[in-house]
């Protein structure tokens, strides 16, 4: 960050929030064009190293170089934690790390200063659709069920009213065919 310009230059959004409890979710709607964030991102090559629309900070660290009165410059990190805070508890934690850098109590004698946010990155579930064909015989058009990935299809398929007991199956306890379902009990869920 430097000295003379200690902004973040990320604007935030938020999505949840303004209870009295200061909980929330808080999101980066963009990045402010040339600002801090913007001119570390420009100076990074790694894909990996990119803040994108709906991240969110959930921690930030501010490393100081101060020089010191001796030949070694002494280093503070300072953090703070602002996973689930509302708009303004997040801003007013990453503000609190920025004005160390211009406390009267020492703000002077910073070398250097570095930013560190931890961001969790929100991602939509990809939906899949499964399209359901009924046997000639039923006379049924073909049917589409939406998916997200992990679902068990054949409670999906019972939740859309699909008879899959199929009066033909053969049973696997022995009893005689045409009872309607293989007899495993629902172990197949």
């Amino acid at each position: 960050i430097p000295l003379d310009s200690p902004g973040l230059g990320i604007e935030l959004l938020e999505l949840e929030g303004g209870r009295e409890d200061g909980l929330g979710i808080v999101i980066v709607n963009d990045l402010v064009p040339g600002g801090n964030a913007q001119r570390a991102l420009d100076e990074k090559t790694a894909a990996q190293e990119t803040i994108m629309y709906g991240d969110s900070i959930s921690a930030a660290e501010l490393i100081l170089r101060r020089s010191g009165s001796t030949a070694e410059d002494q280093t503070d990190l300072l953090s703070a934690r602002t996973e689930c805070l509302g708009y303004d508890s997040t801003v007013g934690a990453l503000g609190g790390l920025l004005s160390k850098l211009s406390d009267e109590d020492g703000g002077s004698n910073i070398v250097d200063a570095t930013m560190i946010l931890t961001l969790r990155r929100l991602r939509r579930r990809p939906q899949l659709q499964v399209k359901l064909y009924y046997p000639p015989s039923q006379d049924l058009p073909p049917e589409t069920i939406k998916l997200l990935p992990g679902d068990n299809l054949r409670m999906a398929m019972l939740q859309k009213g699909v008879k899959l007991n199929d009066p033909l199956a053969q049973r696997y306890d022995g009893k005689p065919t045409g009872s309607g379902n293989c007899g495993s009990g629902g172990l197949c869920r």
